[in-house]
């Protein structure tokens, strides 16, 4: 599983409050955060799309490390949690 090393910020677009951020080799990921649940949707989702054949953007699930949580700001934690996360490449 890839880290990820930086939180860009919070994306204007989305109902779940997703966060721009970076993963270790510098790839640009849209994350999807708190609760656990809608992680767990998107990931089913995305399977299901790709299994079908229509064109999303790549996706994996991410690491948010704890020394990188405890980092971030009181409402980004909030938002995005620590360890493992849903991640599709910003493209």
């Amino acid at each position: 599983m890839k880290m990820i090393v930086e939180v860009i910020g919070r994306v204007d677009q989305g109902y779940s409050n997703p966060y721009e951020c970076l993963d270790e080799s510098g790839n640009s990921f849209i994350v999807k955060g708190l609760p656990r649940s809608s992680q767990v949707n998107e990931w089913i989702c995305a399977n299901l799309a790709k299994a079908f054949g229509l064109p999303i953007a790549d996706y994996e699930l991410l690491e948010i490390p704890e020394e990188l949580y405890l980092e971030l700001d009181f409402d980004t934690r909030f938002d995005l949690g620590c360890g493992p996360i849903f991640g599709s490449k910003k493209i």
